[in-house]
């Protein structure tokens, strides 16, 4: 009988705590900012890319890189639209 309250007990401390750390993730969500809206044109090309304090010519490359990756994002997009139609 005495290990059937230990175990209860310990059940009970640990509702408990689970509910003491429930209550605080609650409490924190609300008290961060809300994350920003996407921009109304989602694949603006430099958007995505942070160029400050690169040099123009690495940087020039990095936005092309940036304009062919989604060239292909879009092509893909596309590619996976007509499958789930077709679907």
């Amino acid at each position: 009988m005495a290990a059937y309250i230990k175990f209860r007990w310990a059940s009970a401390k640990v509702g408990a705590s689970m509910a003491l750390l429930a209550l605080i993730a609650g409490v924190a969500r609300r008290h961060t900012p809300a994350p920003a809206r996407a921009s109304a044109v989602p694949h603006s090309v430099g958007s995505v890319l942070k160029l400050q304090g690169i040099g123009a010519a690495i940087s020039g490359n990095l936005i092309t890189i940036e304009k062919k990756l989604l060239q292909v994002n879009d092509a893909l997009t596309k590619v996976e639209h007509k499958l789930t139609k077709n679907v």
